[in-house]
Parts: structure tokens; C-alpha cells; sequence
């Protein structure tokens, strides 16, 4: 069956240690609440949905378990695909 897939990819800078704990505990969060699939790159999350849901609505899910996790989540990851 096809799936919507979320993609959470990590931003590079700044390289700070503090920066890097953080993203790396955003991270993982996330993959606590919904199990990845591999990917070659660890760092980087590919969250499958069922594609009965529909793909807005499974990226605003995602969104909304970031914005849970830390409010300015953006300055650590991205999220794919754009909406």
C-alpha cells in the first residue's frame, strides 16, 4: 500500500554543541512518538502514514508534535514535503 511520508531533516547551522544536543533531542523525541523508517543518513526521520490520511493533514500532525516538543522548532529541522 502507498504512504504519505514525512520527512524531519536536521538543520546544520549553527554547529554549536548546544544547537546540536537540542536538535538531537528533537529527534528523538519525534521518533518516540512515531517510528521511522531507515535512511541511509541517521539524522534524518522518514515518518510513514497511512495514505488514507491525507497528506496535509499528516504533516500538520507532525507539526503539531514539534510544536509540543519545542516552540521554535524551526531553528533545528525541517519538515518535507512543504505545504
Amino acid at each position: 500500500m502507498s504512504r504519505n511520508v514525512v520527512t524531519v531533516s536536521p538543520r546544520f547551522f549553527p554547529p554549536l554543541p548546544s544547537f546540536r544536543r537540542e536538535r538531537k533531542r528533537i529527534l528523538a523525541e519525534v521518533s518516540d512518538r512515531h517510528r521511522p523508517t531507515t535512511h541511509e543518513r541517521g539524522d534524518w526521520l522518514h515518518l510513514d502514514f497511512s495514505k488514507r490520511e491525507e497528506a496535509s493533514t499528516v504533516r500538520a500532525e507532525v507539526i503539531g508534535w514539534l510544536d509540543e516538543i519545542n516552540p521554535s522548532w524551526r531553528r533545528y529541522v525541517k519538515v518535507y514535503p512543504r505545504g
